[in-house]
């Protein structure tokens, strides 16, 4: 991460930190950060929130994240993870 971190990487490392769950599952920390930081309960919400980040914007908080080393996720989600990265870089070296 950058020696200047973002408001949204500050909160999504947070959140990471204090749920560790989340480290393995984006839809969940999707929907924990979009409520406690946006009070956002449903997607017609963030729709009409302008205020709200990318939802793509948090999860490559947290993939710079576990870049790092830091709030890595359960090892059979890592696994799966590095198995599709290695299909997508197959797939697009051609």
């Amino acid at each position: 991460m950058s020696k200047k971190m973002s408001k949204i990487e500050i909160r999504v490392e947070a959140l990471l930190a204090e749920f560790p769950v989340l480290r393995s599952n984006d839809r969940r920390l999707i929907r924990r950060y979009l409520h406690r930081y946006h009070n956002i309960f449903t997607f017609d919400h963030y729709v009409n929130d302008s205020e709200a980040p990318a939802l793509e914007t948090i999860t490559r908080c947290r993939r710079l994240l576990q870049a790092e080393g830091l709030y890595p996720a359960k090892e059979s989600v890592a696994k799966e993870r590095d198995a599709e990265q290695s299909e997508h870089r197959m797939h697009f070296r051609r």
